[in-house]
């Protein structure tokens, strides 16, 4: 072999090497977690994008998050952080990527994200995008479809591809940017098989139930979780209400904290209130409580807590 032979056939080797390493692991990764995660209850999916919600809440602004159940799929939208190069990447290629370093954040658009495509395996996301580190210039875009609808790892891997390269296209043109950095972030599932759309009812039908329990345990981050089905016609809310982590208790080891949470079920409305047992013990790097408990009681009429659950003997 040649000089010139070696040097080409070393180059071709190398460029498929990177094109495997920065295209095809991710592809694959991305096959095998749509297939591990086929099981999880469907609900799960719902708790993983509150979870990505509240990783990029304002810090001086509590989170909003919408879903909104259709014929054609899901709608989730919420008004935190908008999407950095980095995170927008992380999403395409399915990496995680930390948002904020104040909060014990879950791992954003990682593998946990994958649980989501039990309602559609595409996406059309809405968004801003911070085109440059450190500078208010934001590119609002309108409809990045996230294609994962393939078996193939080969034509998975084009996707992944195109998608990066319509975001890497984005920002050039000065007279389509803005500055302000606040608007909706918007996911649009595409539900395609009765599958994702029984997931989706599913998800629906059990989601609501234990959305109290996660506003008392994410109070400092999340103010409302909303949701609107269009094809039941039924609408459930859930809020903040006037008293929030209140210090009834104070042990040595332990704080109890009160959290009311407004529901609003169609025309009726009720306050129910969760006590949430806190350790003391913190996480160093956040400033954050490393357990947290609802506990299942009530108060009744006189403010005595008692048990909400039935005890056996």
């Amino acid at each position: 072999m040649d000089s010139l032979e070696l040097e080409k056939q070393r180059k071709a080797t190398i460029e498929r090497t990177q094109d495997e390493t920065t295209w095809g692991g991710p592809a694959g990764d991305i096959l095998t977690g749509i297939r591990n995660a086929e099981n999880a209850p469907a609900e799960r999916a719902i708790w993983e994008l509150v979870q990505n919600a509240r990783d990029v809440s304002w810090e001086n602004e509590l989170a909003v998050i919408h879903f909104v159940r259709t014929e054609k799929g899901l709608e989730f939208s919420h008004q935190g952080k908008p999407f950095t190069n980095t995170s927008l990447e992380s999403l395409i290629k399915q990496t995680s990527s930390k948002v904020r370093s104040d909060i014990k954040t879950v791992g954003k658009y990682g593998t946990g994200f994958l649980v989501t495509h039990q309602f559609g395996r595409i996406i059309h996301l809405a968004g801003l995008l911070q085109l440059i580190d450190n500078n208010d210039l934001y590119y609002p875009f309108t409809d990045l479809k996230i294609d994962r609808s393939f078996e193939d790892k080969e034509q998975l891997k084009e996707s992944l591809k195109r998608q990066s390269r319509e975001a890497n296209s984005w920002g050039f043109d000065s007279e389509k940017l803005i500055t302000n950095e606040h608007g909706e972030t918007c996911f649009k599932y595409e539900t395609s098989n009765e599958a994702q759309r029984n997931a989706l009812k599913r998800a629906f039908d059990n989601a609501p139930y234990n959305t109290p329990y996660v506003l008392a345990l994410n109070s400092q981050y999340i103010q409302e979780i909303a949701f609107e089905d269009k094809i039941e016609s039924k609408r459930f809310l859930y809020k903040l209400g006037e008293k929030v982590q209140e210090v009834l208790e104070e042990g040595e080891k332990y704080v109890l904290k009160q959290t009311e949470v407004i529901e609003e079920n169609n025309n009726a409305s009720a306050v129910k209130s969760l006590y949430v047992l806190t350790s003391k013990d913190t996480d160093p790097r956040i400033d954050e409580s490393i357990l947290s408990i609802v506990l299942p009681i009530d108060s009744n009429n006189e403010g005595c807590l008692i048990p909400s659950v039935s005890i056996l003997a």
